[in-house]
């Protein structure tokens, strides 16, 4: 093989396989990255529907304003005020 093909050849494999590595490995990271994503949508989601449910079940005598889903996404907890639920023995 004549010198000048050896010299061409390194760069012609970088230039053909470079670019499919970085697009497999860039595909093969997103669905994972949007999958938790929805797990913590959908979490984030049943904790603010619960808390409509139990607010109206437990306290609707008390004021109280439901937060943005977004805080719900961020705290992953229920934003019900302290005692709006009682404890499991008190429920019935």
């Amino acid at each position: 093989m004549s010198e000048w093909k050896r010299d061409l050849i390194v760069p012609f494999i970088i230039l053909v396989f470079l670019p499919f590595l970085l697009v497999s490995t860039l595909v093969s990271a997103s669905p994972a990255d949007d999958l938790v994503d929805v797990e913590r949508d959908l979490a984030a989601l049943e904790l603010y529907l619960q808390d409509q449910f139990d607010y109206e079940m437990w306290c609707p005598h008390r004021t109280w304003e439901q937060p943005d889903i977004s805080i719900y996404k961020k705290e992953l907890e229920s934003q019900l005020p302290e005692g709006c639920i009682p404890e499991a023995g008190e429920k019935g």
